[in-house]
């Protein structure tokens, strides 16, 4: 007989937290001989990035074998099977009791993207132009993770329209104030969030209070009306944020970096805009 202790979080074959998982859930199981398989159940109706962890490594034979990295696709389940463990101590009334621990991070979106060849509609309405501020490896705040990203000066409660269509997985508006104090105001930024259908995020950020028109979990088209723009959390002014962004793997867990990426109008195609020009939707 060989008895198993689970650590709490993992659900076993009848935990209906798992049979009912209403996001991302991982499942420890045993086979016949013993040794444990994962099961991860994406119960999203969205692609997703997840990392799974199992331990501890002197249990196993080879370490190595994690962390594993998943890209699964939605209402789909992922098994981690065929993991070896060292032979068991049964010097103890042939009773082996061992402990295994898991952990996991998830985000929505394809981890494996390194940019973006889609033609990206300028995110407002047609007709008018707008100056950008700040482009790719601005100084104040495109750097690092947020490397890749546009931010045009428009005044408050402009119409902000879809760049590409995708379903809302994230929304933001209750928020009032800025500043320039990066740890503090960093989090506090009114925003919509889209995933489109190759696995890229597209981020809307700095919106005006109760400025979101659209509903998480909504499909939206490219040049669909989602919001209005405005001055919240991390900003010096008036402006729009706009990024494309795909899961990151860290030594925490998951995060997002953004990619790089590009717009076309009437007048220019495939084009990055550049600090201090004015771009017209069209």
């Amino acid at each position: 007989m060989m008895q198993f202790i689970v650590p709490e979080g993992l659900a076993l074959d009848n935990n209906n937290d798992y049979e009912n998982c209403q996001e991302v859930c991982v499942k420890l199981e045993f086979d016949k001989d013993g040794n444990p398989q994962v099961k991860i159940k994406n119960a999203t109706p969205y692609l997703i990035s997840t990392i799974v962890y199992l331990g501890p490594d002197e249990y196993l034979q080879s370490p190595q074998f994690f962390p594993q990295y998943f890209v699964i696709n939605p209402q789909t389940i992922a098994s981690i099977k065929n993991i070896k463990v060292k032979p068991f101590d049964q010097s103890v009334s042939g009773v082996v009791t061992r402990k295994y621990s898991s952990k996991f991070s998830w985000s929505y979106g394809d981890y494996r993207v390194k940019s973006s060849n889609f033609a990206y509609s300028l995110p407002y309405e047609k007709g008018k132009k707008y100056r950008v501020g700040q482009s790719f490896d601005g100084e104040f705040s495109h750097q690092d993770n947020k490397k890749y990203a546009i931010d045009w000066n428009m005044a408050i409660g402009t119409k902000i329209y879809a760049a590409r269509a995708g379903y809302v997985i994230n929304i933001q508006s209750q928020y009032k104030d800025a500043g320039t104090n990066r740890e503090f105001f960093a989090d506090k930024d009114n925003h919509i969030r889209i995933l489109h259908d190759d696995g890229t995020i597209a981020s809307y950020a700095h919106l005006d209070y109760d400025g979101v028109r659209v509903a998480k979990g909504q499909r939206v088209e490219q040049g669909q009306f989602i919001g209005l723009s405005g001055n919240t959390g991390y900003s010096t002014g008036p402006h729009l944020h706009f990024d494309i962004s795909v899961p990151q793997f860290v030594e925490e867990g998951i995060s997002g970096v953004t990619i790089p990426f590009s717009f076309s109008n009437c007048q220019m195609q495939n084009f990055i805009p550049q600090a201090g020009i004015d771009y017209e939707s069209c």
